[in-house]
């Protein structure tokens, strides 16, 4: 496909009639060509909105990272390497959140570390108690390993619960026998 368009403007005009597929494409398109950080930028934040709405969110997420990658300021990429471990948290691709936080971390001081963290970690819990709760038990399993993970030993006591309670509900006697040696 040949891009002619330039411009953020002329982007946002060229995309201003079309489909969400089509302005996929167009924007992937617009990606991959020589074109300033600041309409690669807004590119990727526009295709990040599309992918989000339609729950598309590894996507979406991987979008905000690139986004991230090509922002300026500290703060702005602080704030979309967030947004994007969040997305990876709804993807339930755990490990993407690991990364995109600590692309995060990076962009900021010692102070707002742990406060991003606990984010992170309050999201995953919420997240896990909604597979608990609808009885989306392999779901929730997984949430709640890699919340025990992230938590300093003082933290685990009630995650380590939940877990030997999911073990044994799907019959992971194994798992639940490593954790309750611990």
């Amino acid at each position: 496909m040949q891009i002619k368009e330039k411009t953020k403007a002329e982007i946002e005009s060229k995309i201003s009639g079309m489909g969400d597929f089509l302005k996929m494409g167009y924007l992937e398109e617009c990606l991959k060509h020589n074109l300033t950080f600041d309409v690669k930028k807004y590119c990727a934040l526009e295709l990040a909105k599309i992918y989000e709405a339609r729950k598309m969110f590894s996507e979406s997420g991987r979008k905000l990272e690139q986004a991230g990658e090509i922002s300026i300021t500290f703060r702005e990429k602080k704030e979309l390497f967030m947004k994007a471990a969040e997305l990876y948290l709804k993807a339930e691709i755990y490990e993407q959140v690991s990364l995109a936080l600590r692309k995060a971390v990076e962009q900021t001081n010692k102070d707002e570390a742990p406060i991003m963290k606990s984010a992170i970690k309050k999201l995953l819990r919420e997240q896990a108690e909604v597979y608990e709760n609808e009885n989306r038990n392999g779901k929730a399993l997984k949430a709640y390993e890699y919340l025990y993970k992230m938590l300093k030993e003082s933290e685990k006591e009630e995650i380590k619960r939940k877990l030997l309670n999911l073990y044994e509900k799907l019959g992971k006697l194994s798992e639940y026998n490593i954790l309750k040696g611990n």
